[in-house]
């Protein structure tokens, strides 16, 4: 430790000589003690603080801050060229040990060596030239706030090639990512532990210690070790050898090929007792394996049916091979997130990746194809062209949530997947992308806690729905073309944005100006509401101004955006598609369209990004047309009216009365995507309507068209793939709405279930029968049944169900201990604690329970997520999602205050705060205009229209 003179000088003391032997004689002690050379610095700075003015005096006194505390990125200069990995995790023990060894590539001279670590326990650091030579090191020590790895050599490092080692040790049971353990229970009652792993974005380092960062794209070379007795170990890559009785009697350690070259993220290390089906796709016969427990592996040949003929059709449309000699995939039994794109080896939670055609409902059954078609959409947008940084992590996933509807729909041309997208994807993100709080798609973040958050709506769904509307108006064939060329341009490299552009631009037969326009859309938070003028003599006039649901509060301090759009439209004179652009410089739009016009549909199957408008008597003319001959529009283009009737109410452009009396066509409607659009919107005025004087008249309204949809489907489980999941959907919702003989059928099947655990109900009608069954009939002794049958169930999409069963009961005193046992992590598993929250909150006794619990157990619920904080704010965003008071607004800001944010601040928070204060003003914006729609109709038991 050492100041110099002209820091000395500056604390005004006589004489420097005696303040340095006053602080050796501070310091020392400290040193003594093994104190760390950043707890002595910060000792220092809060003693001269006592002494200066300001933190900046003392700080410059002390010294300039290191580069490891600085900066959270790794710099730049120092490059990973090959990890050694070798890792023996022990089942027993809950332990794992491991090394590595890390080529590494100095491009300019260093004094330090900067790489990540977290909850490891690093026990040797060696630093030897290429050609064997130690380098002595002076320091090697963590930093926990950056999660860095300092090692300070003796002499400055030149640039060239070097190894280092690492010998380390770490826990297997500190949460669900990292290197962890995931049991589960055999036929036989006993449990049986695995090692398994997921890193995805920042937790490489909590098995290795490792440069994990997204830029650097090194190879891999993996050592596991399993129980030589009925276990196996799975990497990325084939296994090369193995050696028995190694390290020792009992233990086999399993040599995997070198990788190809990919990021920390995507490695990925199991020790497992699972059994496999096996295939080989079609085009380069590569090997297709689906992994699961003994137990489940009847459940794995759909998935791998599904997975070896998305595969070969992603090979046809990229038109670059699958990279690997092996695609496996496995189900873990406990796994935070869905699925997981390990290159290789891809890891899914059991219900994304097991399917019973006996067990499983049709909605399970889309789920597995749409997360299997995703993860391997991934394995070339993401694993063979890698985001340079977090803040392009778009390209990853808003990639592969678009492509996993065209795998999909290659494998299931009757599901509707093109529609679905609107449900699944479209809708949900404008809603989110109307806030204040939203954010571009491309957006800056640092710390992990930041980097977590972009893993949102954002990246995936308005991603996948910006690149919808670009292949719209390029044209499929070119935008294949350009995916192709950007594949193929930086495949085993990084790339951003701009790169892709580039690529698009280059097919583009038009020369489109691709960036100008996508930048629009992803640089910039929100999008447009375009303002149709009344059509005369066939002339249109079209403005554009951001859409915000909070309409036309604040307008004055919103920033102010604007887009280039691409305007599609259809005209009752022809189904046939027009196509204009609509500029972001552009005041004003001005289309012609023939003088016979009776109507313009604008935004075609919704593929755009934007929502439309209409003057007062487009929209009567559209609800006329509704109701009298409905299907002139395509199922998506009445979504398309819908949802923008509902969210243009929502912002006050219009008035409720024009959603409202749209809705009722609902009566002859058959199809899901319009009926589930208009119900989503309908529940939400339901929520803000629920302790007010009109909630009676809404619900009659409901009724009215409930009740004709209710007879038509029927409970027999019949129809195509999209029949059922509508069937599915409109008995929930009448069994929600109160419909009498909705809830009596649930409450029959039930008490049958319940006599006679044989008796048949059919897979897609027991999430009803087992939620509304419980409501209606439910007792403590019922309940216990259901507990019992769930326990003893081995199929992961079956024990969901049964737990929004157990979670319906409308019994407090239960409740209590059903929350009770979802948080000791036996009965219910971790990853499934916010579902069984949720399940519990939809239950209309439950919800203050659950908050109430949050609330005055906030700590306990930080650790059965690990510690991370994001998970808790995001189940606090959904239980408080309907709040429409004052009182319960503070409960939030209060509890929010009391737990601070981890990082700088928290965009979950904000949008949570902003979301409870909209639906504030909603109710005195818009009590009014609904209570006037009801009493102008009646009491609803008019005659339909």
């Amino acid at each position: 430790v050492s100041l110099s003179s002209r820091q000395l000088v500056a604390m005004d003391m006589v004489s420097s000589t005696m303040v340095t032997l006053v602080i050796w004689v501070m310091v020392l002690p400290f040193m003594a003690h093994g104190a760390e050379i950043t707890e002595v610095d910060q000792f220092l700075t809060e003693y001269l603080e006592r002494a200066l003015v300001t933190r900046q005096e003392a700080r410059s006194i002390v010294g300039s801050r290191k580069p490891w505390e600085e900066d959270v990125r790794l710099p730049r200069h120092i490059i990973p060229l090959h990890y050694d990995i070798y890792l023996h995790p022990d089942l027993e023990t809950d332990l794992f040990s491991g090394h590595v060894t890390i080529q590494i590539e100095v491009t300019q001279p260093s004094q330090h060596l900067l790489l990540h670590t977290k909850d490891l326990n690093i026990t040797r650091t060696e630093l030897t030239t290429e050609d064997g030579h130690q380098v002595d090191i002076l320091h090697a020590f963590e930093f926990g706030k950056n999660q860095f790895w300092v090692i300070q050599p003796v002499a400055t490092l030149k640039s060239g090639k070097y190894f280092l080692l690492i010998k380390f040790t770490g826990s297997l049971t500190n949460g669900l990512d990292g290197f962890y353990k995931s049991v589960y229970t055999n036929n036989k009652g006993r449990e049986v532990a695995i090692a398994t792993s997921k890193f995805e974005p920042t937790s490489a380092r909590k098995a290795f210690p490792c440069f994990d960062e997204p830029s650097f794209k090194p190879t891999f070379s993996v050592s596991l070790v399993r129980p030589t007795k009925g276990y196996i170990a799975l990497s990325n890559m084939p296994v090369q050898k193995e050696l028995p009785n190694t390290p020792a009697k009992g233990l086999t350690t399993v040599i995997f090929a070198k990788s190809v070259p990919m990021v920390t993220y995507l490695a990925c290390f199991i020790v497992c007792d699972f059994e496999f089906e096996e295939t080989f796709t079609s085009n380069h016969n590569t090997r297709f394996r689906v992994y699961a427990t003994r137990e489940q592996k009847h459940r794995v040949n759909y998935s791998l049916d599904v997975g070896a003929n998305i595969t070969d059709y992603f090979e046809s449309y990229f038109g670059i091979p699958y990279p690997l000699p092996k695609q496996d995939m496995i189900a873990i039994p406990d796994f935070s997130s869905g699925a997981m794109e390990h290159w290789g080896l891809i890891t899914y939670r059991e219900t994304t990746l097991l399917y019973d055609q006996l067990e499983s409902s049709s909605a399970n059954q889309q789920r597995v194809a749409t997360v299997v078609s995703h993860e391997l959409a991934h394995q070339w947008f993401g694993n063979l062209v890698t985001l340079a940084w977090w803040d392009d992590l778009w390209l990853n996933e808003g990639f592969a949530s678009y492509m996993e509807y065209k795998g999909v729909k290659h494998y299931h041309p009757d599901w509707e997947m093109d529609a679905q997208f609107l449900l699944l994807d479209l809708h949900p993100v404008m809603d989110l992308d109307s806030t204040l709080h939203s954010h571009p798609i491309i957006q800056k973040a640092t710390h992990p806690e930041q980097i977590y958050e972009l893993f949102d709506k954002i990246s995936y769904q308005k991603g996948a729905s910006v690149l919808r509307m670009l292949e719209n108006f390029m044209g499929p064939e070119q935008f294949r073309n350009g995916v192709h060329l950007f594949l193929d341009q930086y495949k085993y490299k990084n790339a951003v944005t701009d790169d892709l552009w580039k690529a698009l631009e280059g097919v583009s037969e038009e020369q489109l100006p691709i960036k100008q326009m996508m930048d629009t859309w992803t640089r910039q938070m929100g999008y447009p509401v375009l303002h149709v003028e009344d059509l005369h003599q066939g002339k249109l006039t079209i403005r554009q101004e951001r859409y915000l649901n909070n309409g036309h509060k604040n307008k004055e301090n919103v920033a102010k955006f604007s887009w280039d759009v691409p305007l599609t439209w259809i005209t009752s004179e022809t189904n046939k598609t027009s196509f204009q652009m609509f500029g972001q410089t552009e005041d004003k739009l001005r289309i012609a369209v023939p003088k016979t016009t009776s109507w313009v549909k604008f935004n075609v199957g919704q593929l755009g990004y934007y929502r439309v408008n209409y003057p007062a008597k487009a929209w009567n003319n559209f609800i006329d047309l509704l109701r009298t001959q409905h299907t002139i529009f395509s199922p998506m283009d009445r979504a398309s009216l819908l949802n923008d009737a509902f969210a243009l109410a929502e912002s006050g452009h219009i008035t409720y009365t024009v959603p409202l009396t749209m809705a009722e066509y609902l009566v002859h409607e058959t199809h899901l995507v319009p009926i589930k659009t208009a119900f989503r919107k309908l529940s939400g005025i339901e929520s803000y309507l629920e302790n007010m004087d009109t909630i009676g008249l809404f619900k009659s309204y409901l009724e009215n068209i409930l009740e004709q949809m209710y007879t038509r489907v029927g409970w027999a489980d019949q129809g195509t793939h999209v029949e059922k999941l509508t069937r599915s959907y409109v008995l929930k919702k009448a069994c929600k709405n109160g419909h009498n003989q909705c809830n009596k059928q649930a409450g029959e099947l039930l008490l049958k279930w319940i006599d006679n655990e044989s008796f048949p109900i059919p897979a897609n009608l027991r999430t009803t029968v087992y939620k509304y069954g419980m409501a209606a009939v439910g007792t403590e002794e019922i309940w216990g049944t259901m507990l019992h049958r769930f326990v003893a169930e081995k199929n992961a999409d079956c024990k969901l169900r049964l737990i929004k069963g157990l979670a319906s009961i409308q019994n407090e005193k239960v409740l209590q201990k059903f929350i009770k046992m979802a948080t000791n992590g036996t009965i219910i598993r971790v990853q499934d604690f916010h579902y069984t929250m949720m399940a519990i909150h939809h239950n209309p006794i439950g919800s203050k329970i659950v908050w109430k619990f949050v609330r005055t157990n906030w700590k306990k619920v930080e650790n059965l997520f690990s510690g991370k904080q994001r998970k808790c704010n995001r189940l606090v965003k959904s239980l408080v999602d309907a709040f429409t008071t004052k009182k319960e607004l503070q409960e939030v800001k209060e509890l929010f205050k009391k737990y601070p944010a981890k990082g700088e601040k928290s965009r979950t928070r904000e949008q949570t705060i902003e979301k409870i204060i909209y639906n504030i003003n909603w109710q005195a914006d818009h009590f009014e205009d609904i209570k006037t729609f009801f009493e102008r109709r009646g009491t609803s038991d008019n005659s339909s229209p």
